[in-house]
């Protein structure tokens, strides 16, 4: 309220925009480890 002006932001097609984040995060994982040797680890966590 009052005299102040505002400016707000709306990420239009927020799941897309978030999908396309994940797939390029997939990629640059993949190109920077192909061909290498991954240790992973699969287990449980308690809290």
């Amino acid at each position: 309220t009052g005299d102040e002006p505002r400016f707000v932001l709306r990420i239009v097609q927020l799941e897309a925009q978030e999908e396309a984040i994940a797939n390029e995060f997939r990629d640059l994982l993949i190109s920077k480890f192909d061909g290498e040797s991954v240790e992973t680890f699969i287990g449980n966590f308690k809290a």
